[in-house]
């Protein structure tokens, strides 16, 4: 007996859900809806603390008008709200009300609320950006391999319309949060790591890297996730397909930060995108992940930030001290090894003050 086509969207959707393919905010959306649109009512006619909502959401550029219209008509607009601005609302809207019962850390994960903070409502885009898209200039491999790059405001629009999303079936651990008196998973991010890629971006310092997107195999609305146009080079990712972050979260995380403070800032990344299923997605994901840890004194030397790295590298390759100075932590007398690079470069970094490029070369020379 053949099933309603239904039955078998329906299965296909728990699946997903269960996987944590499917964004975990979209599970308790409806239940917060009704508990928000309760608490609104409570507020809604006290027009100091209607006033201090309309203020800090000016702050998302919101106009007081267009507040007064969600708190008014909540149960037509809380349900139909982008994601972004139901979280600020959310957290403006406890914070008048004290209901425990919306407090936005038991309902958004981090991800969630780091991305409100990026909404502005005069320079979103009139249209959220919808599947299916074409890109452009893209280079493919083969089937299930491309390559092209994508600019920094390009991704932003993509996580603002929930394309591309984290799947914990594929991706490195998670971490576990309580949330309503369930675990959840969440996205396990180093915020440090966030903003030392923030920064580097807003000072000009970041190099381009790879990204990698993949479409994952059997979520095309048609039966294929990618259409390839080798004669134009365009690459065309059809409606329904779930694209899935596999390497590079922290560096999208950093972009969408940096835009926030600069709007006009402009960098390209790399973008690697595959057509895979979950198991090959997860060995690319542990393929790409198996790599021997570097010591803290090597990458320190890679990574060249501080003026005294200038210094040794100088000092490393045109003195005396060619070959004296060990790449690891722990210098080798074996191989003539008088001191470390991160021990030479931390102590001239103490003794000396350089402020600019110039001064540590004058310095290295000496």
């Amino acid at each position: 007996m053949q099933k309603n086509p239904l039955y078998f969207w329906q299965k296909l959707n728990k699946l997903l859900k269960e996987r944590g393919v499917i964004d975990k905010f979209m599970k308790n959306r409806d239940e917060l809806n009704v508990r928000l649109i309760t608490a609104i009512d409570t507020i809604k006619h006290n027009k100091e603390k209607v006033k201090r909502i309309s203020e800090k959401l000016e702050e998302f550029d919101v106009s007081s008008g267009k507040t007064s219209q969600y708190l008014t008509h909540a149960e037509t607009e809380i349900p139909k709200m982008d994601i972004r601005l139901l979280c600020i609302l959310t957290e403006q809207v406890y914070i008048q009300t004290g209901d425990l019962e919306i407090n936005p850390s038991e309902h958004f994960t981090d991800l969630d609320i780091k991305k409100s903070k990026q909404f502005s409502g005069e320079t979103e885009r009139d249209e959220v950006l919808k599947l299916p898209y074409t890109h452009y200039n893209v280079l493919s491999i083969d089937q299930e391999n491309y390559f092209t790059t994508i600019d920094i405001k390009t991704i932003k629009y993509f996580m603002d319309a929930n394309l591309i999303r984290y799947n914990f079936e594929s991706q490195r651990e998670a971490k576990y949060v309580n949330r309503n008196g369930k675990i959840e998973k969440e996205v396990n991010t180093d915020a440090r790591s966030v903003k030392e890629i923030k920064d580097h971006l807003l000072n000009g310092t970041l190099v381009s890297t790879l990204l990698t997107f993949n479409c994952l195999v059997g979520t095309g609305d048609n039966g294929d996730e990618i259409i390839y146009n080798a004669k134009k080079q365009e690459l065309t990712i059809t409606k329904g397909t779930l694209i899935e972050i596999s390497d590079g979260m922290h560096r999208i995380l950093g972009a969408i930060e940096a835009l926030y403070e600069d709007p006009e800032l402009k960098f390209t990344f790399q973008l690697a995108i595959k057509n895979y299923n979950t198991r090959m997605a997860q060995q690319y994901v542990g393929q790409i992940n198996t790599v021997n840890k570097m010591s803290g004194s090597r990458l320190k030397e890679l990574k060249e930030n501080r003026y005294s790295d200038t210094v040794v590298k100088s000092i490393q390759t045109q003195s005396e001290m060619e070959g004296k100075i060990s790449q690891t932590n722990r210098p080798t007398t074996e191989m003539g090894h008088l001191t470390s690079f991160a021990l030479l470069s931390d102590t001239i970094d103490e003794t000396f003050k350089i402020s600019n490029k110039k001064e540590a070369m004058d310095l290295a020379d000496i």
